[in-house]
């Protein structure tokens, strides 16, 4: 039954079409600043989120800011994903608890909380030295599941 998406209420239909037209200054305005889209994340089921423990190599994990806001996107080495309408419904980028999904869906029932003081950029690590699967045992140590529905 949690594969199946509910119809969207004329509310949160409402809402998508406010986000649709907003300005770009209004659209940044709506986030909160908490760094959860620089997380690297895994698939972990439909509409499961896995957090790891390593983020974008240009997230200020003292600040949970990005440090090359204003050109993520221009970035090549940047592993940035656009929030856009499409992100916010599929759920698989965002928790439930972002400002984007809220303003959509409504409060979360319960917020991600991560300790960014053992988040560790992805480039600091010797990739070349890591298997994979160490890699992903570090990554995963500690991370939280988050459903969206």
């Amino acid at each position: 039954m949690d594969d199946i998406k509910k119809p969207l209420t004329p509310l949160q239909l409402q809402r998508i079409s406010e986000l649709e037209h907003m300005s770009p200054s209004q659209w940044d305005a709506l986030c909160r600043r908490c760094g959860m889209c620089c997380l690297i994340k895994m698939g972990a089921g439909r509409h499961k989120i896995l957090y790891t423990r390593l983020c974008c190599e240009n997230l200020d994990c003292s600040t949970q800011l990005c440090k090359v806001y204003s050109t993520r996107f221009c970035q090549t080495n940047v592993l940035c994903e656009k929030v856009t309408i499409k992100t916010i419904l599929e759920g698989e980028l965002l928790p439930a608890s972002c400002a984007y999904v809220e303003y959509v869906f409504g409060p979360a029932r319960h917020a991600a909380k991560v300790d960014f003081a053992n988040v560790s950029p992805l480039n600091s690590y010797k990739l070349s030295r890591l298997s994979f699967s160490e890699l992903m045992r570090f990554a995963i140590r500690d991370s939280i599941r988050w459903g969206r529905y």
